[in-house]
């Protein structure tokens, strides 16, 4: 097996561990290096032709984000099928037949992907029920030891690129950017994909259990692999958000469970996930749309998922009932005949939920399930006035939401039917869901059980707090087992990420933007921020490559890449420490959107003609208060809102701000 340094640094590792926990986590680091082995040359055996089919785009696009050990074995099954179907000739012959053994024991005998789950979560089995799972999948891992084609062929470094040679022959396949190459001293140099995160890409190297988190070869992966160009053209509109809230997601296995029992046993009726900010409502609805996608419930299901961003035309009524109507169409089309009155959003709502009574009328099966999350982002707009209250047979609704602050979300509650309404409180993340997102970033071998004691005590299992830990253990900025330097609260996270964009070259450019990310109300295109603070596209670059690991990417534009701050709590806490700051960046963005005819023909005109009186009506100054009389008279402007945004919205809250300012204002 030295041919292999990946696989036999790590069988030396494991024969040699002697206490029973570290030797079964050796065990799976194995079997995983392995498996992820057999996908790296799969992979490099598909690459090397020409042709790739739209499944495999839309494979790779939404499963290399975060691939679980599972979503690893699809790939090889896929793309293997494909190169069979085509009469692909292996660099090795008797690769295929032993993929398919390996693949048919996996499934029949030995579940390795279950096995490797129950440890990765985070449990600690006594030592007896360790020696047992060891001794239970001893033999299969010989097996696998022994594979001829692993016996024929051996891993080398060519011009700094991991080439799998055929050993009888001179022939050999790369395996970039699968496997890459990391020189550490004395170790095996050879590190796996692990996942993309922000803009970076993460790479593991398991002889020493180490994380790696790559920016600079961001770029390099993404010519290789153009991820970006391969999404399914079909995906529904939140797929990129979904995969960001689970990708570090562990745990919430009662929840869970309680969420997909009422889908299962429930007609009609009601679940509210509730929680304070940070505690992972979002996260879990997100899962749960994972979960409640299985391949079983999908003749017994139709889902249906929406997530409300506060500032954005998510959080508009109009765009929610819209949204649900256009999903509830795709769903029913015996419903399409039903259309709104009028234009209002009372009168879509009520021809939405004439759709859904008409629905459970005729349809047993498929139940509808609606998830939307962050009702208490929407409350400012009006949106809990739209939102379903009443009973529909045969369709059912997931709520998460912040449980109060507003007195709109408290009556909401104490509206849903009584008997229909399922309420989960979210508490924290357990010691063992904590261990387990410690794992993805952490060295597991070295993490000491007291530290995590008190960062479990600290945080309190809050997932944020949690979340920006392992950023910064990433970051390098904390250390695992240094208890002294884990923050007391996540503001302090904050705090530390604004010193480190201080340090840095474009410190001023960086922080500014920030600064009106957060006083924007709606999301922000790169080319925003260069017109709004007039700096050159060099800055720019720097900025967004900078800022992206705070920043949510909109999922509803497929052909401009634009922005918000990835959480509410950071916004909270900018506005509230940084307010001078906040102000200043407030009229900057106002006096952009003043010079919205010289941005005529610019996607960016689109904020300026959408939320310039917005902007106007919050400030205090007179002089913005007439500014805004005048832009309600002014022609041009109105006539462009509507040809630009093609919505009558913008122009009726122009003029809504205005009465109400001179109103205000006795004018």
């Amino acid at each position: 097996m030295n041919n292999h340094p990946q696989i036999a640094s790590l069988y030396l590792i494991y024969q040699s561990e002697l206490q029973p926990f570290r030797k079964v986590h050796r065990m799976i680091d194995l079997f995983e290096s392995i498996l992820k082995t057999h996908t790296a040359v799969i992979m490099g055996e598909y690459f090397s032709r020409a042709e790739i089919s739209n499944e495999v785009k839309g494979l790779l696009s939404d499963g290399l984000r975060t691939p679980s050990l599972g979503t690893w074995q699809l790939f090889s099954r896929v793309l293997l099928k494909e190169l069979k179907e085509k009469n692909h000739l292996f660099l090795l012959a008797p690769f295929a037949q032993e993929f398919d053994w390996l693949d048919t024991t996996m499934t029949k005998k030995h579940d390795v992907i279950a096995f490797r789950n129950g440890y990765a979560h985070g449990a600690t089995p006594s030592d007896e029920q360790c020696v047992a799972d060891t001794l239970k999948f001893e033999s299969f891992l010989q097996q696998l030891l022994q594979l001829s084609w692993l016996q024929d062929s051996s891993i080398t470094v060519v011009d700094g690129q991991a080439l799998l040679n055929n050993n009888a022959s001179a022939q050999s396949l790369s395996l970039y950017p699968i496997v890459c190459v990391k020189q550490e001293e004395d170790h095996s140099p050879f590190v796996f994909f692990n996942d993309l995160k922000s803009n970076k890409v993460g790479l593991l190297n398991y002889t020493l259990s180490k994380h790696y988190r790559d920016k600079d070869f961001y770029d390099a992966f993404h010519q290789a692999l153009p991820l970006q160009e391969w999404k399914k053209s079909g995906s529904h509109e939140f797929k990129q958000r979904i995969e960001e809230l689970t990708e570090t997601f562990k745990g919430r296995t009662l929840e869970r469970a309680t969420i997909q029992a009422f889908v299962v046993k429930s007609d009609k009726g009601y679940l509210s996930i509730q929680g304070n900010p940070g505690i992972g409502k979002s996260a879990l609805i997100a899962q749960v749309f994972k979960d409640l996608s299985q391949e079983e419930l999908k003749s017994t299901i139709q889902l249906t998922e929406y997530f409300i961003r506060r500032g954005t035309q998510q959080a508009q009524p109009t765009f929610l009932l819209e949204y649900l109507i256009k999903k509830t169409d795709a769903l029913f089309a015996q419903g399409k005949n039903i259309r709104a009155e009028g234009k209002t959003n009372y009168e879509i709502q009520q021809a939405l939920f004439e759709k859904w009574r008409l629905y459970g009328e005729q349809n047993a099966v498929p139940k509808l399930v609606f998830l939307i999350d962050g009702l208490d982002e929407g409350v400012e707009n009006g949106i809990m006035n739209y939102l379903p209250r009443e009973n529909f047979k045969n369709i059912l609704f997931i709520y998460g939401s912040r449980p109060g602050g507003h007195k709109d979300i408290e009556n909401f509650w104490g509206q849903l039917p009584v008997e229909q309404h399922t309420k989960i409180e979210l508490q924290g993340l357990s010691r063992q869901d904590i261990r387990a997102l410690l794992y993805e970033v952490a060295n597991k071998y070295e993490l000491q059980e007291d530290w995590i004691g008190v960062l479990e005590e600290r945080s309190q299992g809050n997932p944020l707090y949690l979340k920006l830990l392992c950023n910064a253990l990433e970051e390098g900025s904390i250390h695992i087992n240094d208890a002294k330097a884990l923050p007391k609260e996540i503001n302090e996270y904050y705090k530390a990420i604004l010193l480190r964009y201080a340090a840095l070259p474009d410190g001023d450019a960086i922080l500014n933007s920030l600064f009106v990310f957060a006083a924007a109300i709606d999301y922000l295109t790169p080319a925003h921020l260069t017109e709004i603070l007039a700096f050159g596209p060099a800055t720019q670059t720097n900025v967004m490559s900078t800022l992206v690991e705070v920043l949510y990417e909109n999922p509803l534009t497929d052909t401009v890449l634009d922005y918000q701050l990835f959480h509410e709590s950071l916004r909270e806490f900018l506005k509230q420490d940084r307010s001078s700051e906040i102000a200043k960046a407030e009229q900057k963005i106002i006096a952009f959107c003043s010079h919205w005819q010289g941005l005529a023909d610019t996607y960016e005109q689109r904020y300026a003609l959408d939320h310039y009186a917005t902007h106007l009506a919050v400030q205090q100054l007179e002089q913005h208060h007439k500014t805004l009389l005048s832009l309600t008279k002014n022609t041009d402007y109105t006539a462009a809102q509507k040809k630009v945004l093609r919505k009558f919205d913008p122009s009726f809250r122009l003029y809504q701000y205005g009465i109400e300012t001179a109103v205000k204002n006795n004018w």
